[in-house]
């Protein structure tokens, strides 16, 4: 499957500090659904960015806690190291406001249109080139 891909995890993110059993579980419903979406397909070898989005209720981990358990768990699956994201993009929106999204995909359309908090993430070539290590 070429990229782009997208999919959404449902329930609210577990932050890298969280404990390890709820990491590790957190960790294996990822990689389970990107797995799904991505299907048999070989990792992408290639630059990517990533973008994801914790839509919540309440309060929410940190962008930044909230993002390294994901790149870990699409390692191997969509790319082959997370060192090959060049471009990340993190978002947290708080369901209980109007939530202003441009351009929706309709996987994201009709996840919004459950209740419950989620994760959307997508994964696409990176822009212009961009390099990774």
């Amino acid at each position: 499957m070429p990229l782009p891909t997208e999919f959404v995890i449902d329930g609210p993110p577990v932050s890298r500090q969280g404990s390890s059993r709820s990491r590790e579980r957190w960790t294996r419903d990822v990689k389970n659904t990107a797995s799904r979406q991505w299907g048999p397909n070989p990792p992408c070898a290639e630059a990517v960015r990533v973008e994801m989005t914790n839509f919540f209720h309440g309060s929410a981990p940190d962008l930044d806690n909230m993002a390294k358990p994901i790149l870990d768990a699409l390692k191997d699956v969509i790319y082959d190291d997370d060192s090959q994201v060049s471009d990340l993009v993190c978002r947290k929106r708080d369901r209980n406001g109007d939530v202003p999204i441009p351009s929706p995909s309709q996987i994201l359309l009709e996840r919004l249109g459950q209740p419950g908090p989620f994760v959307h993430v997508f994964v696409d070539y990176a822009l212009n080139g961009g390099m990774a290590n």
